[in-house]
C-alpha cells in the first residue's frame, strides 16, 4: 500500500510538471514550435508508467476476489463499481448514467452497486485515466481525449473535417468496432459501448466570414488534444491551450475569443455567452464511449456481465437518439439567443478539407497505423458511394 501511495503521488505531480516544462520550452524558444504530439506522448508515457506501477487491481468487493483457477465468489458478494463522467448533472448522458445504474442494480438484486461521479469532479479525463490505473475507479464515460490516452488509434475518428455527418460516424464506428475492441483489450480496457456527444463546431466571439478569419483572434485548444493543437498551428491560428474547466474563465477574461464544442455543450458550459457566430460545416466528430477496466470486469461472474451488456444494449441506442435530438434543439436555442450561423462556401469547404489531408498522414504510425487510415478512408468512400 505504501508503494501504491507513492506511485499515486508521483503521477499526480508528474502531470503538471511535464506540461509546465513544455510551456516553458515554448516560451524560451519562440522560433521552434513544440509539437502537440510530443506533449501527448508524455501523457501516454505516464499511462505506461502507471501500468508498471499498478499492474493488478480488482473490483471493490466485500470479499477479495478468489485467486485464478478457483470458483467464482458467492452469489451474495457485493461489487461496488465507481465510474467517472464529464457530463454535467441534468444532461442526457448524466441521465444515461443514472438509468444504467438503476438497471444494473435492480437486475442484479443489489449484488452490484454503481457510483457515478459527474461533472468532472474527479478532474479531467487524463485524471480519470490515472484513477482507473491506480484502482480508485473502475471506468467511465470518455470523449476523444480520454479515449486517445487509452488507445491512441481512436484519434482516427476525430481528424478535422474527416467525418461529415451522423450517418458517416455510425457507419465508420460500426465497421471499425472489432478492431477498436481489440485495441482496447490489448491496453487492458473493455470498450463497453459507443456513446454520442455530437459534432464539435467552431464558435467565435467576433463576426467572421471565413475560417481564415481565425488567424486574427485566439482560439481555445484542449491542451490534451494533439491533433487539433497541431491543426491550429499548421493553419497559423493563435491558440490558448488550457484545460476544459478553465475555458469559461479565459473567455470571460478576453484571453480567447473562439472555441469548439457540440451545440448543447456550448449552452451547458455557458460558453455561448461569449460567441457571436458558429461555423458550418462541423469541425470534427469526437468519439465518446463507456470504458471499463478489463481486469476489473473479468472479476464479475458471467450472469452479472450479462446484465451489464443487456443494460448497454437497451439504453445506448435510446440515449444516442436523445443526445442527437438535444443537439438539434440546442442549435435552435443558440440561434434564438442571437448567435449567427456562418455557412462556408462550397469552394472553401473543399479547400479546407484538402488542406487537412496532410495532417491525417502526419499522424500515421504515430497515433494510428497507416493501414487504419487507409481502412477508414475506404469505409467513408464506400458509404458516400452508397448515398449517391
Amino acid at each position: 500500500m505504501e508503494i501504491a501511495g507513492a506511485g499515486v503521488r508521483i503521477l499526480k505531480n508528474l502531470f503538471p510538471l511535464i506540461i509546465l516544462t513544455s510551456q516553458k520550452k515554448r516560451t524560451a524558444m519562440p522560433k521552434k514550435k513544440i509539437s502537440a504530439f510530443s506533449r501527448i506522448t508524455i501523457v501516454l508515457l505516464v499511462g505506461i508508467l502507471s501500468l508498471l506501477a499498478f499492474p493488478s487491481s480488482s473490483w471493490s468487493q466485500t470479499a477479495k476476489p478468489a485467486p485464478a483457477g478457483t470458483k467464482p465468489a458467492p452469489a451474495g458478494s457485493e461489487y461496488t463499481v465507481k465510474l467517472s463522467s464529464m457530463a454535467a448533472e441534468g444532461t442526457v448522458w448524466a441521465d444515461f448514467g443514472l438509468k444504467f445504474k438503476k438497471y444494473v442494480e435492480d437486475k442484479s438484486g443489489g449484488r452490484v452497486k454503481i457510483i457515478w461521479t459527474m461533472d468532472s469532479v474527479l478532474g479531467e479525463e487524463p485524471d480519470a485515466f490515472i484513477k482507473i490505473r491506480t484502482g480508485q475507479i473502475q471506468g467511465g464515460n470518455f470523449t476523444n481525449i480520454g479515449l486517445g490516452i487509452m488507445v491512441p488509434e481512436t484519434a482516427i475518428i476525430s481528424l478535422p473535417f474527416l467525418i461529415r455527418d451522423n450517418g458517416e460516424a455510425d457507419y465508420v464506428l460500426e465497421k471499425l468496432t472489432p478492431q477498436f475492441k481489440g485495441f482496447f483489450e490489448e491496453r487492458g480496457f473493455i470498450l463497453a459501448g459507443w456513446l454520442d456527444i455530437g459534432f464539435n463546431y467552431i464558435f467565435s466571439g467576433r463576426p467572421i466570414k471565413s475560417l481564415r478569419d481565425f488567424k486574427d483572434g485566439r482560439i481555445w485548444a484542449w491542451k490534451w488534444d494533439p491533433v487539433m493543437t497541431e491543426y491550429f498551428q499548421e493553419q497559423d491560428f493563435p491558440t490558448l491551450p488550457v484545460s476544459l474547466n478553465d475555458v469559461l474563465k479565459y473567455l470571460g477574461a478576453g484571453k480567447a475569443d473562439a472555441f469548439y464544442c457540440p451545440y448543447d455543450a456550448a449552452i451547458a458550459r455557458q460558453w455561448y455567452r461569449y460567441a457571436k457566430t458558429v461555423v458550418d460545416p462541423p469541425f470534427y466528430y469526437p468519439p465518446s464511449a463507456l470504458v471499463l477496466d478489463k481486469k476489473f470486469f473479468e472479476t464479475l461472474p458471467p450472469d452479472l456481465k450479462k446484465i451489464v451488456a443487456e443494460a448497454l444494449a437497451l439504453l445506448i441506442p435510446e440515449y444516442k437518439k436523445l443526445a442527437r435530438q438535444g443537439n438539434q434543439q440546442a442549435y435552435l436555442n443558440l440561434i434564438s439567443r442571437g448567435i449567427q450561423p456562418v455557412k462556408l462556401s462550397d469552394e472553401e469547404i473543399k479547400s479546407i478539407r484538402k488542406e487537412a489531408e496532410p495532417l491525417y498522414r502526419k499522424f500515421s504510425n504515430k497515433l494510428y497505423p497507416t493501414w487504419l487510415l487507409s481502412r477508414t478512408l475506404s469505409i467513408l468512400e464506400e458509404y458516400r458511394g452508397k448515398k449517391q
